[in-house]
């Protein structure tokens, strides 16, 4: 008597978030950009709301230039959870439950700054924020 087996992969590697950059340009600086020398802390956050119960967050400081690079992240989660997060979201937090991959990105200011999220021309693959100095 011949028998088969068929066995899922018990764990799957999902990529939730990919690569993200981001650029800081200074408003007293107009065209010139990013005050020399001044390296400031970024901030991303980000939770797979279908496989997470918790968010993640890292804060990397730009290089001289004001930009910054965040690495693309992974979610590893076998196929029973993959179907039974989103459920267990529902379950949880009924019609407010979140789905699938939420991200944010933003400058952390130092003391005496003002945030902006105005864009200022910005290359195809990076977010650029304003930043009062």
């Amino acid at each position: 008597m011949a028998s088969s087996s068929f066995a899922l992969p018990h764990w799957s590697h999902i990529v939730s978030l990919q690569e993200d950059r981001c650029s800081l340009n200074s408003c007293a600086g107009g065209n010139s950009g990013y005050a020399s020398g001044q390296r400031r802390l970024v901030r991303q956050t980000w939770q797979d709301y279908s496989l997470e119960k918790t968010g993640h967050e890292e804060d990397l400081r730009t290089d001289l230039q004001g930009r910054v690079t965040f690495p693309a992240r992974t979610v590893r989660a076998n196929l029973v959870w993959r179907v039974l997060g989103p459920l267990a979201s529902i379950g949880g937090q009924g019609v407010h439950a979140s789905f699938g991959v939420h991200t944010d990105m933003f400058p952390l200011p130092n003391v005496g700054t003002k945030a902006s999220t105005e864009i200022v021309q910005p290359s195809p693959d990076e977010i650029v924020y304003r930043v009062n100095l």
